[in-house]
């Protein structure tokens, strides 16, 4: 009885599981057939593929833009409108499987535990159906494969760098080359790359220290890695500055287009908000006309940004371009610990400044988070990086614990511990942020129903283990 009542909840779990993903991946079909028309102006224009093509590399563009946008820009700008769809479905299953194949790598390797494949996607198939996503797919899943494929490629690699009797110079390579993708293509996920190569460095001078044997051999191995981590900022620092500042008013006013465009369609609407500085220089109908607006604005644009200060009314994407420019140009060290513990804390305070000021989480605006969290400034395309920074963080504090306590039993829940600790954390933000910016609250409540049953799967592996650990 006990048997077949097992085989008939994993039967459920796994139609469920499939119909979650079939369900998000028939969404994201639909939005490509709604949105594909929506940037046909783009596209007629002209300037959609050199809009394409001189993207500068930054990270202003980060707030709009991302790499595979950039893919499909050129696509579109090649070959037409219709084939968009194929990279969106492409897009979607690429970063199930990503998500997944990574998880599964580094749980096996690191943590010595192994994660079932469907468990494994459960993350993915979570994130994937979180409100803002929902909203905004043109940017975030992108983003998804973005990170999905470092975690993968990193996973991968140093697996087989660990594993193999002899240095194994094509995967050093590949390693050097995906930095180098990710520094041009995604700025900010560069610092997730280099964070996790750091982890993974470290993890190897603790076997160093543990094992009496190999030492040699992992000793190169962890100088070839240290040569890479002191070459990749290096490389991607020169190429980012050899691009001309005319690149960079380029990207701000793309990203800020796009956000008017497709994120913040009552642009119009908020007009009046603006600065006498900025209605001067950006009429209402220059703004609302993005023809004119790239073809006209570009150098005015930057050079407006960076003049603009907080208290003047300025529009939300100005503010985040000026963070952006700020951000850029701090160290690694500092700005991944900022960062880290800005997006770690900031969903909560914001949450208890609206009960305090005696608003419903409904009916806002996304300009009341500004005025409630100046340092936010909703720049939450590096969900994914800090996902994966707190990730790392955690993972080293569990090893730390491991070494001063010996629980074996963190060890072998390590990636179900961070799993259902990044849970609770996002789903405060996108609760936070679907509220604000007036989604259907059946969204939200859909969101945190996959969250629930991906928790509850996660605690009871957890007692499972614990009781296996107790019968012992």
């Amino acid at each position: 009885m006990k048997s077949k009542l097992m085989k008939w909840s994993a039967l459920i779990g796994r139609a469920v599981l499939c119909g979650v993903g079939g369900l998000q991946i028939l969404y994201a079909l639909r939005w490509a057939w709604e949105n594909g028309s929506n940037i046909q102006d783009f596209y007629d224009s002209g300037i959609y593929l050199g809009n394409a093509l001189t993207m500068c590399s930054d990270g202003w563009h980060l707030v709009g833009y991302s790499c595979l946008l950039k893919i499909f820009m050129l696509f579109e700008g090649v070959l037409g409108n219709s084939y968009i769809i194929l990279l969106y479905i492409f897009q979607v299953v690429t970063s199930l499987l990503c998500f997944a194949a990574g998880y599964q790598s580094i749980s096996r390797h690191l943590f010595d535990c192994t994660i079932s494949y469907s468990k494994a996607i459960l993350p993915a198939i979570y994130i994937l159906t979180l409100p803002v996503i929902w909203q905004m797919q043109f940017a975030v899943l992108p983003d998804a494969l973005c990170l999905s494929l470092i975690v993968l490629v990193m996973a991968k690699l140093l697996e087989n760098i660990a594993e193999t009797k002899k240095i194994n110079i094509y995967s050093y390579l590949a390693i050097l080359g995906s930095g180098l993708l990710m520094g041009v293509l995604k700025y900010h996920y560069f610092y997730g790359f280099i964070f996790l190569l750091i982890f993974y460095v470290c993890i190897m001078i603790f076997k160093v220290l543990t094992s009496k044997k190999k030492m040699r051999l992992y000793i190169n191995k962890i100088i070839a890695l240290v040569i890479i981590l002191v070459m990749l900022p290096i490389t991607v620092n020169g190429i980012n500055k050899s691009v001309p500042e005319t690149g960079n008013y380029t990207s701000y006013c793309i990203s800020a287009e796009l956000l008017s465009r497709f994120v913040y369609p009552n642009i119009g609407e908020d007009y009046q908000y603006y600065s006498e500085e900025i209605k001067e220089a950006l009429p209402q109908e220059k703004v609302m006309n993005p023809i004119i607006y790239y073809e006209t604005y570009y150098e005015e644009f930057g050079v407006l940004i960076q003049n603009v200060e907080k208290e003047n009314g300025c529009k939300l994407f100005f503010e985040m371009a000026k963070t952006g420019f700020e951000q850029h140009t701090e160290s690694f060290i500092k700005g991944t610990i900022k960062e880290v513990i800005l997006y770690t804390f900031a969903p909560l305070s914001i949450v208890k400044n609206m009960y305090n000021n005696g608003n419903s989480l409904y009916g806002h605006n996304y300009t009341k988070m500004y005025e409630m969290s100046p340092g936010l400034t909703a720049d939450y395309m590096h969900i994914g990086m800090n996902g994966l920074l707190l990730t790392c963080l955690i993972g080293i504090l569990i090893v730390l614990l491991e070494i001063i306590f010996g629980r074996q039993y963190l060890k072998r829940n390590i990636v179900i511990i961070i799993f259902m600790f990044l849970n609770i954390w996002s789903v405060t933000f996108f609760m936070m942020l679907f509220s604000i910016m007036k989604f259907d609250y059946r969204i939200g409540l859909f969101s945190v129903f996959i969250w629930a049953v991906t928790s509850l799967i996660y605690i009871n592996d957890i007692g499972k283990e614990l009781n296996g650990l107790r019968s012992k």
